[in-house]
């Protein structure tokens, strides 16, 4: 009888701490207590927390000394049928592989999966399939070709048997294990045993599933082969997406599709991307409830990078009129979430334009409102399109926020507000925002390797100096105008006015005595102009 799991699980959390200072000798002693433990019994609990236990000593493990574990562990798989402790004895056998010669680790390695591909042909319950692909990744790092091409059919034979989508995504997962070990000529078999499933089926969780899959062993085929069962597979999940209205579907459906376009010629993968957007497009266009929203506007994420210009301006011509046309906050959000994602796609001027009419709208609706979940996010959308602008439809969708925050004082509402305004104001463009991000946890690494534990903003340099500024300093000015810009926008636009001046600003009026005596051309006297002049 194995000790309660608690008591096991603090066991193997001490095993972890101590496993380093541990020898080869007290190692080995050690591990095989604990394969002993995982022999006698098939609770889930305790096998997970003697098989972390195991883990943490296999390390200290010499080669020889691993394969007597590793050889215990495999004949009790042998013995065993239940699907959790196939599970966790794999993966207690793949830590101690780790420490074999190459040779012995791909022997114990493909007797594991033996028994588990073996399982796997004798059930079509859900969860043990999960269980016994969880096991089956954990020792297909080290099989051999032959052994993977066994492994790779079973999966997908297991795959073409089940709709259940958290099982598919396992087997998927270990059929991505499994494919790197692939011949071309045995990852072809594969996929065509994954494709005639596709073929089978209207399921799109199932045909999402089985595309990721198919995807994986695509990887190890000859190039046109792979091009080849790629646009088959992409031409079954566009006949799915044409078939149904349900958004899950759809949604689950574009992800499969834009996965697979990557492996596609590029007209090719333009034109089904191009069905897809304008499907999903349109089914936005017809509903107005949050969640069916944002699950379409995730698909219309996922196939909307290779859209072309002409296909783009035509999805967001749907989405913008969509727009147009509701007052639910939420329905607004994922709507302008939507239209992002299809603006980078478009031409400068015309994305410019989109951003603008979309601003417009979100800019309106939250001056209508006074909800704090709602000016939220209503401000989420306008974070969203506020890269495509320019300046001047910025500066007036900036007043418009800076007076809902001075309308506010709910911190959730400020929060999103001021993200918003951030969003707006911000010139930077996504590259070099990238690049920022690059640069500053390539400065974090350096000076930590040098010993600086706490890097300061002045170790790290422009890095991270604030973000250029999409508006003039007139713009910024007539901002600051407005009797309804106060705390925090006022701030946020006096921290642009440093950085672009190369001093601080205690509050605004420092600023007007710096500008009067060295900016005369800044007009600091006449009202301010109304939104949208």
């Amino acid at each position: 009888m194995t000790k309660p799991y608690y008591a096991l699980r603090s066991l193997a959390g001490g095993l972890s701490a101590v496993a380093a200072r541990l020898g080869p000798k007290e190692a080995a002693a050690t591990a095989a207590v604990l394969a002993q433990a995982m022999s006698q019994t098939t609770d889930a609990n305790a096998l997970s927390a003697l098989g972390q236990g195991l883990s943490a000593v296999a390390a200290r493990l010499e080669p020889k000394e691993a394969a007597v574990t590793a050889a215990a562990l495999a004949q009790t798989m042998s013995k065993t049928l239940d699907e959790n402790a196939l599970r966790w004895l794999a993966g207690g056998l793949s830590a101690v592989a780790a420490r074999m010669e190459p040779k012995d680790a791909g022997r114990v390695s493909a007797e594991a999966a033996a028994v588990l591909e073996q399982a796997m042909s004798q059930t079509t319950d859900a969860n043990a399939l999960n269980q016994l692909a969880r096991g089956l990744s954990a020792v297909a790092a080290r099989l051999g070709p032959k052994d993977a091409a066994a492994t790779a059919a079973v999966l997908a034979q297991a795959m073409s048997k089940t709709t259940n989508p958290t099982t598919l995504n396992l087997l998927a997962g270990g059929l991505s294990a499994v494919a790197a070990r692939l011949e071309s000529k045995e990852a072809a078999a594969t996929a065509a045993v994954l494709a005639q499933a596709m073929r089978k089926t209207n399921d799109a969780e199932a045909l999402s599933g089985l595309a990721g899959g198919l995807l994986a062993v695509a990887a190890q085929m000859e190039a046109k082969d792979a091009t080849r069962v790629s646009a088959e597979a992409a031409a079954v999940l566009a006949q799915a997406m044409r078939k149904t209205t349900d958004e899950n579907a759809l949604s689950a459906l574009a992800e499969g599709l834009s996965a697979l376009a990557a492996r596609l010629e590029s007209k090719e993968a333009a034109r089904v991307s191009a069905e897809a957007a304008a499907l999903l497009a349109q089914a936005m266009s017809k509903t107005t409830n949050p969640t069916a929203l944002n699950e379409l506007a995730g698909g219309l994420s996922a196939v909307a990078a290779r859209l072309g210009p002409k296909d783009a301006a035509a999805t967001a011509a749907v989405l913008a009129q969509a727009m147009s046309k509701t007052i639910g906050a939420d329905a607004l959000k994922e709507l302008a979430g939507g239209l992002s994602a299809v603006a980078a796609r478009l031409e400068p001027r015309e994305a410019a334009r989109v951003s603008a009419e979309a601003a417009v709208i979100l800019a309106q609706a939250m001056s209508k409102t006074t909800g704090a979940k709602t000016r939220f996010q209503l401000a989420e959308g306008l974070s969203a399109v506020a890269a495509g602008l320019e300046p001047k439809e910025a500066a007036a969708t900036a007043a418009v926020l800076a007076q809902a925050m001075s309308q506010t004082n709910s911190g959730n509402a400020l929060h999103g507000l001021t993200q918003g305004l951030s969003a707006v104001l911000n010139g930077c463009e996504p590259p070099e925002r990238s690049r920022r991000a690059v640069a500053v946890a390539g400065a974090v690494g350096t000076l930590a390797g040098a010993g600086w534990a706490v890097p300061t903003p002045a170790l790290l340099g422009p890095s991270v100096e604030p973000l250029p500024c999409r508006l003039s300093t007139e713009q910024l000015v007539d901002l600051l105008k407005q009797p309804t810009c106060l705390a925090p926008a006022r701030r946020m636009i006096l921290n642009y006015l440093e950085h672009h001046y190369h001093r601080s600003f205690r509050d605004h009026w420092e600023f007007v005595e710096y500008a009067r005596e060295h900016l005369p051309d800044v007009d600091l006297n006449s009202p301010p102009k109304r939104p949208g002049r």
